[in-house]
């Protein structure tokens, strides 16, 4: 007869493979605070580049409290009001969802087209939303400074994120995570 409770550890409870991804996903956000960037006077969403190619390409590597956790430090960092960075990822979660089926299969076109409609509708509710914050209405001018740098950056962070991908395939082999078991 089975006891109660489990005499599992800790560490068997663990995916480490959703541990690693959540801490990639904390040190792209923490690359925004880096020296280079407050020289040019802006700062491109790695993050939110990353979050989207892998919500199309793999969606089975992104875990919703990893998600919610890595919100809430972009919230703090950024000092921006608590939610918008979580409700940023559920806009793009949803929008991956219904877009994932119509540009899987098409090409590196398509999948960037997907990115630049959302990357244009998400900017406007940002900049909605803190103008309502600060009570004022804010500039739009480093929003679109951002905006045309994370576009003309874009190929570079999708082939660093296949290589990410690849090597979290290899490293984190379902038959040694834990987890999965």
């Amino acid at each position: 007869m089975k006891s109660m409770y489990q005499e599992d550890s800790f560490l068997d409870k663990i995916s480490f493979r959703a541990l690693f991804i959540t801490c990639f996903f904390v040190g792209l956000s923490l690359v925004s605070f880096l020296p280079v960037w407050t020289e040019l006077g802006f700062c491109p969403n790695l993050f939110i580049m990353v979050l989207y190619l892998w919500l199309i390409y793999r969606p089975d590597f992104v875990r919703l409290r990893g998600l919610a956790v890595v919100g809430v430090v972009q919230d703090g960092l950024h000092g921006h009001p608590l939610g918008l960075s979580i409700l940023e990822m559920a806009l793009l979660f949803i929008f991956c969802h219904l877009l994932r089926r119509v540009v899987l299969e098409k090409s590196f076109g398509f999948i960037f087209m997907g990115y630049v409609a959302y990357l244009l509708f998400y900017t406007v509710i940002k900049w909605l939303i803190l103008s309502c914050f600060k009570q004022e209405w804010l500039s739009l001018i480093p929003m679109i400074k951002v905006m045309i740098f994370s576009l003309l950056v874009y190929p570079l962070v999708c082939e660093l994120s296949v290589k990410m991908q690849q090597y979290i395939d290899r490293r984190f082999d379902r038959r040694f995570d834990r987890a999965s078991l």
